[in-house]
Order: C-alpha cells, then sequence, then structure tokens
C-alpha cells in the first residue's frame, strides 16, 4: 500500500505533505498583503477569502517576497487555509512501510520521517501551519 505525498521546497529544505490534505496546488497568485500573527495576507478563489500563510514565516527561515516560481497550496482544514511554499518538487507515492510517524509534540511541525533512496525526508503536520480564528480581526 502507498502513500501519495507531494514534495515541496521551503527555504534550503525539502518536505512531504500528504495529498489527502490538500485540496489543489496553484501558481503563485495576487493576495491582499496582511500581518495577523501567522497571516501574511489574504485571496479570494472563487468567492471565497482564504488566510494565506506563509511556510518560511512559520519555519523561521528569512522572509521573501512572492516570485512567479512559489506556489500556493489550498490545504483542508477548519477553516480551510492557503500555504505559502517556496516551490513545488513533485508528487509522489511512496510505500507506507517507508513512512515512519514520530511521536506527537503539539508545537512540532513534522509528523513523520519518510525514507527515500537520498535519506530522509520529513512530512510536515498541516494543523502546524494552521492560522488562528482570529485572523479574520487585521
Amino acid at each position: 500500500m502507498n502513500l501519495g505525498v507531494l514534495h515541496l521546497g521551503v527555504g534550503d529544505q525539502r518536505y512531504m505533505l500528504p495529498l489527502g490534505q490538500i485540496e489543489r496546488v496553484m501558481r503563485m497568485a495576487l493576495f491582499t498583503p496582511l500581518d495577523a500573527q501567522d497571516v501574511v495576507g489574504a485571496i479570494n478563489l472563487a468567492g471565497t477569502l482564504f488566510p494565506v500563510v506563509s511556510a518560511r514565516r512559520k519555519l523561521g527561515f528569512p522572509e521573501n517576497s512572492p516570485s512567479v516560481h512559489q506556489r500556493l497550496l489550498l490545504l483542508k482544514g477548519n477553516p480551510a487555509f492557503v500555504l505559502w511554499v517556496d516551490e513545488v518538487l513533485d508528487f509522489l507515492e511512496v510505500p507506507l512501510a517507508d513512512f515512519v510517524p514520530i511521536r506527537y509534540q503539539e508545537h512540532s511541525s513534522i509528523e513523520a520521517i519518510i525514507r527515500t533512496p537520498e535519506g530522509s525526508t520529513p512530512v510536515l503536520r498541516p494543523e502546524f501551519f494552521q492560522p488562528s480564528a482570529l485572523w479574520e480581526s487585521a
């Protein structure tokens, strides 16, 4: 049995996200800048406003400006939100045997490690990026 994942880059690091957590992958698009805790902006997608969260900011990388090479990921959540990442590398199917969960820690960005021939790649925990319900007050 396999697990579908999105292989992505943030800063100089590589990560994976389970495809089951991703609603849509989009090219960088214009969003309204905000500065509310972890929310860097808001974007209107088909008439619905979503908060934009910078993976760089949340993971402690230096900020950068939006570029056409970056991607926006609409993630399932309560509520759904958009995660801004530096690059999408590939869509992969990995054997579940190579998926190694780590012990849950409330403030950890990582939920597992996937073993690959090149080494191990961290699997991001989408809930880590979930903006607070207060983002709308920005």
